[in-house]
């Protein structure tokens, strides 16, 4: 037991120190000034419990290779890093370390800082995506939780300081934020005699580099080498000595990510799938007015009940001209797209996830066409750029009393043949349903509903609320909902003007206007 005890303490002192210097704030971009001076900077954080000289420490920014002088950084020490000629700037804001040369991108770049014998210590590939919308210009980047470094940018946003930053000191978005979910395969694809595999998030380099790892069954060919496809580290290229066998079954044992976390074995299946046959892949619903800091999205969905694989497929609009213009190519790996499944495309999934309440499969794509807010067409193309579905909008489109429209969505009502119907999402969904069903969609043959359950509910037991649950069979209906007493007084008003769904529900947590429980 004590040797089993010894063992687990020292994996994970050595998981928990393998990354003791590590770069906490990314001052990229520091025009025009918060208060702080306007000077690039970087701060390094030693998480350590010892004392660690920098003697043989380097940092890597692009091609560039900066080397530090002979210092030293004290356990749960912040210190400033900035080029040689701006130290005097930042020398009252606390320890400063010069460096011959530092130039950071606005817009992105991969940061490694490296110990002695080259031996990497931290690396942080931050994009201009990063920052919370209405604070980059002036603004530093800064790390959440520092006991999970090798995180991307769930791990990273804006400073909350005021001056523009915390330079030296602990951050100001400072929190505990542990990763304890293992990485999951987003999707594969199959090139010659390469497997591309991407995961959503960071992978350990003895997972990811190991062709032990992977294997494939039943057949001859056998995985040489496997490396991360590019310096994401998310993604993961296995070269065959062969090409795959069609139907190859690929198993992947215990994937990992930087954090530790491993995952259970993960068998994926490179099959052919067939072409769709015309009308089978259609345009489901539009955001093409995003929230503020927000992307527009597009969203397919498959009519028939087999697999089709949407790699090449391509997204585009209208010039005034009336010709197509600003192709994007919403996949370049095998994309598979479930029968009667909707997928949406988008180029920042986490923020439609953190905004919307409803949603589902979303693929992150660089970007998408330049739609324009009053109106425009959607093209949506075959690898061949034969048209396979366009949908002409207008802002004019949505319900008639939404006046402010940013944020909203229009879906398509029905996929039958002839039907094209197109309204605003609603308003319980919360405006939109990137890559779920749609809110708006028809229903046949429906007996309108509207019931709340469960009749009996304390906010104290298990049933804290109830719902009032309805089913419509129509379009544009709005809704005023009151809540009356046993004497038919009003006491509480859940909605006004909501514009419903033909499906959905709405809460009511037993309390009055003034949140007194009745």
């Amino acid at each position: 037991m004590k040797l089993h005890l010894f063992l687990f303490l020292f994996m994970a002192s050595r998981l928990l120190y393998a990354q003791a210097v590590i770069i906490t704030e990314i001052f990229a971009d520091p025009t025009p000034s918060r208060g702080l001076p306007e000077r690039e900077y970087l701060e390094i954080f030693n998480r350590s419990p010892a004392r660690i000289s920098l003697s043989g420490y380097t940092l890597t920014y692009g091609t560039v290779r900066a080397v530090f002088p002979v210092t030293f950084i004290e356990p749960g020490e912040y210190v400033l890093v900035c080029r040689n000629s701006y130290v005097q700037d930042f020398t009252p804001l606390g320890k400063v370390i010069g460096l011959a040369n530092l130039s950071l991108n606005n817009t992105g770049a991969t940061l490694t800082l490296s110990g002695p014998g080259e031996n990497e210590t931290h690396r942080v590939s931050y994009s201009g995506g990063w920052y919370t919308p209405g604070r980059s210009e002036g603004y530093s980047l800064e790390m959440i939780d520092t006991a999970y470094p090798c995180r991307g940018k769930d791990n990273w946003q804006s400073t909350q300081a005021e001056q523009g930053g915390t330079p030296g000191k602990p951050n100001s978005i400072s929190r505990a934020k542990p990763d304890l979910a293992p990485p999951r395969l987003l999707h594969h694809d199959l090139q010659d005699n390469q497997l591309l595999l991407f995961f959503d998030e960071i992978l350990s380099s003895a997972f990811a580099e190991n062709p032990v790892n992977f294997e494939i069954i039943g057949a001859l060919t056998v995985v040489t080498q496997a490396a991360f496809r590019d310096e994401s580290r998310e993604a993961v290229v296995l070269t065959l000595d062969s090409p795959a066998p069609p139907a190859a079954e690929l198993k992947i044992y215990s994937a990992e990510d930087c954090s530790g976390n491993t995952s259970p074995d993960i068998t994926v299946i490179f099959e052919t799938l067939p072409d769709p046959p015309s009308g089978a892949i259609r345009l489901s619903e539009v955001l093409f007015n995003p929230l503020p800091g927000g992307h527009d999205f597009v969203e397919v969905y498959n009519t028939s009940e087999q697999h089709f694989n949407l790699k090449n497929w391509q997204l585009a609009r209208l010039n005034a001209e009336g010709e197509p213009t600003g192709h994007t190519r919403i996949s370049s790996t095998q994309t598979v797209l479930a029968g009667n499944s909707h997928l949406a495309f988008s180029p920042d999934p986490a923020f439609l996830k953190e905004h919307y309440r409803v949603t589902g499969e979303i693929r992150e794509v660089k970007a998408l066409p330049a739609y324009n807010i009053d109106a425009g067409t959607v093209l949506l193309l075959k690898p061949d750029s034969t048209v396979a579905d366009r949908f002409t909008y207008s802002e004019k489109m949505h319900a008639s009393l939404i006046h402010h429209a940013k944020g909203v969505s229009l879906e398509k009502v029905s996929f039958q043949p002839q039907h094209n119907l197109w309204v605003s999402a609603s308003s319980d969904a919360g405006y939109a349903t990137p890559g779920a069903p749609n809110s708006r969609r028809e229903s046949d043959a429906v007996t309108p509903l509207f019931v709340a359950e469960p009749l009996v509910f304390h906010p104290d037991t298990d049933t804290p609320a109830t719902w009032l649950t309805y089913r419509l069979d129509e379009g544009e209906i709005y809704a005023a909902i009151t809540v009356l007493d046993k004497h038919g007084r009003a006491v509480r008003t859940l909605t006004r003007n909501h514009l419903m769904g033909t499906h959905g529900k709405i809460a009511w947590d037993g309390t009055d206007e003034q949140g007194r429980l009745l």
